[in-house]
């Protein structure tokens, strides 16, 4: 070409196209300021042949684009370098470059790649900075997924897309969140109210959620903020279920339902917890309607370590125990999968177990009356208290598979007598109930631990329960019916005169039978701290076994059957020796009674006392020895 005299030589590429190239230009998109290096071009399509077609496409080519995203007071996002090209058509422009993102958000710190692509198009218009594998943090939380920055009209938000909100302790995570929504910058923080997608436990094997809506909840402005219809006050939380829709969780193979939310925090002992927030949660151990107990409308703090989990919250609880009437106002549902026990402060919250496994029901200072309630009237029957604590666990001993643990300590009675130091455990089987009761009775001539053995499940029970750190040992032969009998364990002493020591065991026909007794009569005591008083003088039976049983139906009949058998000792009389094995069978009515076992039959209207290996000494100057029979 010759321009004005000169030759200019003209090399372009193939057509067809028309092509505008502008430095440095300023335009308005979707309501942003963007600034840079614009090429126009208006250029026939090729197909896939590489031949030209009839149809043409706009394209908008950018170097060194630069823009903001915020609202009218502030940046929260500034874009600088964007390198790209983008198509405009009839409906708008779309397209994506790349460049430099600076984020500016307050309270929060972004970290990452990111692009920008913008889209004229549509009805909801918007001009976006997105970015993959990014990190977010925000009031001490890191999420890290899928962001982008949206304008849409006046309206800045960042959209999470697959984002895991991972709570733990700082190197191990115990909680891992998914979330996919939006959340709202504003010029003082940001906002956010949306249904999260799953809720997942990497590292715990004991626990586990299903069932309930996720609901994410964010706010760092300080002040309550409404998200479309939601109020959220200030704050990170993720709450699982609804009051209409209870979350369910499982935790040492127990399951309880209720409303839960999520926050990290730090002990009082600066450990990393996660602590999850109990609300109208249920629970229940056994049939609280026949043989359990079950809590309602709970609330309380569970707290997620590194070891396994601890919790302890309080509810309404319905408690049922054979032959026994509970009232309680009041109960603790108490978890711990850890071996050892926890000591902690959770801001104001003190949690103290004893060490675990379990998940337990415990209600303290609970108010027990035996028997049938009366009809009309008030309740004049005898009140214990005590503290019990429902378990649900795999049985040991001679029971097998699951059972209901009831035990019982603290249990204290103060009627004509006082009872001090009570305790005793019962376990609930798909045979029966098993258990034990026990207690001291304290008096002016000593002490008696008085037992109530229950057993309907027709065999041999032996297993234990751990109740607010006591050990309580089940061994409970079994027992016809109506399936109870009674222990006392003496330690009696009359005067220093008659003491006597030993286990007894009461049946309900009016029997008794002991073994290991020992009787002494004379000048005492006997004993002095558990050893043999030197001082004292008499007659003493020691490890004797005693069986006694009331004989006929009516309450005025006196007859009856006794055996005894012991060894005979004198002691205190230097000298003189009196030692032998003494037994004696009585019995006050015309019909033979047999004891059984090696004890055997006692012959109506019998009266016999039998000695065997009798010694009487007196020194080296008289011994006399023999059977005896009386």
């Amino acid at each position: 070409f010759v321009v004005g005299g000169r030759t200019e030589t003209l090399t372009l590429p193939a057509g067809r196209y028309v092509r505008v190239d502008v430095t440095g230009l300023t335009i308005d998109l979707l309501g942003q300021r963007v600034t840079g290096d614009f090429r126009f071009e208006r250029a026939t399509d090729v197909d896939s042949s590489g031949l030209l077609t009839t149809t043409t496409t706009t394209r908008l080519a950018v170097s060194n684009l630069g823009f903001r995203i915020g609202s009218a007071t502030r940046d929260f996002v500034v874009v600088s370098n964007g390198q790209g090209t983008l198509t405009i058509a009839a409906g708008g422009v779309t397209g994506s470059v790349s460049a430099s993102v600076l984020v500016d958000v307050p309270g929060v710190k972004l970290t990452g790649a990111f692009g920008v692509a913008f889209d004229t198009t549509s009805t909801t218009t918007a001009v976006e900075v997105s970015g993959t594998g990014v990190t977010l943090e925000v009031l001490g939380q890191r999420l890290t997924g899928g962001f982008t920055f949206k304008k849409a009209g006046n309206v800045v938000s960042l959209e999470l897309d697959q984002v895991d909100l991972a709570l733990g302790n700082g190197t191990t995570t115990f909680v891992e969140i998914t979330l996919d929504g939006p959340i709202l910058l504003l010029p003082s923080g940001v906002a956010a109210s949306f249904t999260a997608s799953a809720v997942s436990f990497p590292t715990l094997t004991d626990f586990a959620f299903s069932s309930g809506p996720i609901a994410f909840q964010l706010n760092t402005t300080g002040v309550d903020q409404t998200v479309g219809t939601d109020l959220v006050t200030p704050g990170l939380r993720v709450k699982v279920g609804e009051t209409s829709d209870k979350a369910s969780v499982t935790i040492l193979g127990q399951t309880l339902s209720g409303v839960f939310e999520f926050e990290q925090v730090t002990t009082a002992k600066g450990v990393k917890v996660v602590r999850v927030s109990f609300s109208d949660v249920e629970f229940s151990v056994g049939t609280p309607t026949s043989v359990g107990a079950g809590v309602a409308g709970a609330s309380g703090s569970l707290l997620i370590l590194a070891q396994g989990v601890v919790a302890e919250f309080s509810g309404t609880p319905t408690i049922t125990i054979p032959f026994l009437t509970l009232s309680a106002t009041l109960a603790k549902i108490q978890i711990n999968t850890l071996s050892s026990a926890v000591d902690d402060m959770v801001g104001s919250t003190p949690i103290k177990l004893e060490a675990g496994r379990y998940i337990r029901i415990a209600v303290n200072g609970l108010t027990v009356r035996v028997g049938t309630p009366p009809v009309t009237g008030p309740d004049t029957r005898p009140a214990l208290t005590a503290d019990f604590a429902f378990e649900q666990a795999t049985a040991t001993g001679t029971v097998s598979g699951t059972v209901t643990k009831i035990g019982i300590a603290n249990l204290s009675y103060t009627g004509a007598r006082a009872i001090e130091n009570a305790r005793g455990a019962l376990v609930a089987t798909s045979a029966g109930v098993a258990g034990v009761v026990f207690g001291t009775l304290s008096g002016s001539v000593g002490s008696a631990t008085l037992g109530l053995e229950i057993n309907t499940t027709g065999a041999h029970v032996q297993t234990s329960v751990d109740v607010n750190g006591t050990v309580i040992t089940i061994d409970v032969e079994a027992i016809d019916a109506p399936h109870v009998a009674f222990i006392a364990e003496l330690d009696l002493n009359f005067g220093d005169y008659v003491e006597i020591r030993g286990t007894f065991e009461l049946d309900a026909s009016g029997g008794f039978s002991g073994t290991g007794i020992d009787i002494f009569v004379g000048r005492g005591p006997s004993l002095v701290d558990g050893n043999p008083n030197p001082d004292a003088i008499g007659l003493l039976l020691s490890n004797a076994s005693f069986s006694f049983q009331k004989l006929g139906s009516s309450t005025t009949n006196n007859e009856w059957a006794l055996y005894a058998k012991g060894t005979l000792a004198l002691v205190g009389l230097n000298g003189l020796v009196v030692t032998g094995e003494i037994e004696l069978r009585i019995n006050t009515s015309p019909e033979k009674h047999d004891f059984g076992g090696t004890i055997g039959e006692v012959a109506g209207n019998a009266w016999r006392v039998q000695g065997t290996g009798i010694k009487f000494a007196v020194g080296d100057v008289l011994e006399v020895q023999g059977n005896l029979a009386v």
